[in-house]
């Protein structure tokens, strides 16, 4: 793998982002600067530097490069070699680069794209029209995505690129995930949005609907490599064979969806195991309706269908551990019911009922067991 220096950047920005570097500085003859065109703001500095003045060992001089980052990817950014605190620049959104060689060139050009895209959203007016595949970065330390998608299928996002409605965005949960997790559609852009704190700073957010979500074996980083993308510091576009293979799958879990009857799936939203079947479901392309297990709980005539089609005792319906079950001493009163009794009890609290349950044209589950549920779904 072939590490970055100068030339090699250089010659990749005047391919690939139709830049050539300005020498703007007497003082300072081989620091050059690249200008984004529509924007006019700088989105590189190379310029070299002594070791000692960047905190390394030995005297000598090497050449750096200072890019913007995204706040949300810096402190994952300088954990990586030869990646700095940002030398001269504002240490909040700047980060320096060695170009001596440690770092591979394709890192290099992933954080100079990510530069790019945040210098060009203050370019003024978007010329774009047709929509956009991205590969955008997420930071596991700001956000747990599965919570925020648990609760709701849509959810802000920093604007750090040019989006516009319409755009797919493929997003790639950094570590200890490592892996594309989830594709949203941009829904909404330029939406006020004030939030400072902890480093990151926004002004405006868009808009993202859920599309589906993909288990994280299905796209990691190392199988990203494959399609020539080593690493995701900030949001870019996406090789046109990522992009088939990203939207391949998509179709395969749509097709699953559609070979299935949709399923009956009852939860509680504050339940760990209810949210690791639900992420299950998702995972696998399962279409289900979701129902409140404690605001809409199940009737009578419900459980006596769904008990039957189960094949299970009564007593599997039971949420035995939870507080309800115990404040009601039912341990020792069930015994003494019969099922009749039983029932009319648990259709009066939800709390009561063992939890998720799944109901679907198959058979019916109380409580998650994976393999269990592969095989009734499958």
């Amino acid at each position: 793998m072939n590490g970055a220096d100068r030339s090699a950047v250089m010659q990749y920005a005047a391919e690939k982002l139709n830049t050539k570097p300005e020498y703007l500085f007497r003082s300072s003859p081989q620091t050059a600067v690249l200008r984004h065109k529509a924007s006019g703001k700088w989105f590189a500095i190379i310029m070299p530097v002594s070791r000692e003045k960047l905190g390394l060992r030995g005297k000598d001089t090497v050449d750096v490069m200072n890019v913007k980052c995204d706040p949300l990817m810096l402190g994952s950014m300088l954990t990586e070699p030869g990646f700095l605190p940002a030398y001269h620049m504002a240490k909040g959104a700047w980060v320096s680069i060695l170009l001596d060689g440690t770092v591979p060139l394709s890192e290099v050009t992933a954080a100079l794209h990510m530069s790019y895209a945040l210098v060009s959203k203050k370019a003024g007016g978007r010329h774009r029209t047709e929509p956009k595949e991205w590969l955008v970065p997420a930071n596991p330390k700001y956000e747990d995505l599965s919570e925020s998608f648990m609760q709701q299928d849509t959810l802000y996002w920093k604007q750090s690129a040019a989006f516009i409605p319409g755009d797919i965005l493929y997003i790639y949960e950094g570590k200890p995930i490592g892996a594309v997790t989830w594709c949203c559609e941009v829904t909404k852009t330029d939406i006020p949005y004030h939030y400072d704190q902890g480093g990151l700073h926004m002004d405006k957010v868009a808009e993202l609907r859920l599309l589906r979500k993909y288990a994280r074996e299905q796209f990691p980083l190392e199988r990203l490599a494959d399609f020539g993308v080593r690493s995701v510091r900030g949001p870019r576009g996406l090789p046109d064979d990522l992009a088939a293979a990203l939207r391949a799958s998509g179709e395969a879990v749509q097709k699953r969806r559609k070979q299935h009857m949709k399923a009956l799936f009852l939860w509680y939203p504050k339940c760990s195991t209810c949210k690791k079947a639900k992420a299950w479901l998702d995972a696998n392309g399962i279409a289900y309706d979701a129902r409140h297990i404690a605001e809409q709980n199940p009737t009578a005539d419900e459980l006596r269908a769904w008990q039957a089609k189960s094949g299970l005792p009564l007593r599997r319906f039971f949420n035995t551990s939870g507080m309800r079950y115990r404040e009601l001493e039912l341990a020792k009163r069930l015994p003494e019911m019969d099922e009749a009794e039983q029932i009319a009890l648990l259709s009066t609290d939800g709390m009561l009922v063992k939890r998720p349950l799944l109901i679907t044209e198959k058979g019916v589950l109380a409580g998650f067991r994976e393999q269990e549920w592969g095989a009734l779904l499958k």
